[in-house]
């Protein structure tokens, strides 16, 4: 374990402070890795990541039993409303967990009992200062991960529109007040929340490492705009 890692945040609660867990064991980081398929004897990069595991053993930093708070320590793991997980270590990245699995808590009486917990984690992290833009012009952006980001747009307007990005054209027609893409979860979705992928040609935007070109044509008042810078 690294020696610097000395707490989580985790469903906005601190380890150490909040809970009062020193951390005991924890596997090297891990780092995501792209899948690859074989076609005809060569290697096709697929663009695609496996989701990672990141296990972490828990002791008490006080005489208080882990066993004896179990039922608060289970409620911070599984009653989640903030899926972020922060290591000391990286406070300006965040991990998202897609699960938490509770392996084993110790019942050893001969020591502070431990407690082993799982987190699955998405491959990628995130910039935790992240913070959405505001585009009232054509403008040129720079993004600084290095994975492709899948960015959040509200776009304000009406009819039909075409937003460019860098060499990728989506258009949009019968826009009313706004509408909204997400890269990431494939999704445009009208003011009322509603699927508008009939009215939706061309791919979701994807941000590259470096300068991003942004333009539009159509009626556009402003466009919102979340990068989700993203690193390997």
């Amino acid at each position: 374990m690294d020696e610097f890692i000395t707490n989580i945040v985790f469903n906005n609660i601190n380890s150490s402070k909040d809970l009062g867990l020193a951390i005991t064991d924890m596997a090297n980081i891990p780092v995501a890795n792209e899948t690859i398929e074989m076609v005809n004897g060569y290697i096709i990069r697929t663009g695609e990541y496996l989701p990672i595991e990141l296990p972490i053993t828990f002791r008490s930093k006080n005489l208080k039993n882990i066993i004896d708070r179990q039922e608060e320590i289970l409620d911070w793991l599984y009653n989640v409303k903030d899926n972020k997980l922060i290591l000391s270590f990286m406070p300006n990245r965040y991990y998202i967990v897609k699960n938490v699995v509770v392996d084993n808590i110790s019942r050893d009486f001969d020591k502070y009992n431990t407690i082993s917990v799982t987190f699955t984690l998405e491959p990628f992290k995130y910039d935790i200062y992240d913070k959405t833009m505001i585009l009232t012009k054509s403008e040129k952006i720079y993004y600084m991960g290095n994975a492709k980001g899948k960015p959040k747009l509200k776009i304000y307007g009406s009819g039909n529109i075409e937003l460019t990005i860098n060499s990728e054209t989506i258009q949009i027609k019968n826009i009313d007040e706004y509408v909204e893409l997400d890269s990431k979860f494939l999704l445009c979705l009208n003011k009322n929340q509603q699927s508008k992928s009939r009215d939706m040609s061309g791919g979701f935007p994807i941000l590259t490492k470096g300068i991003n070109n942004i333009s539009w044509t159509g009626n556009v008042t402003k466009i919102e705009l979340l990068k989700r810078t993203a690193y390997l």
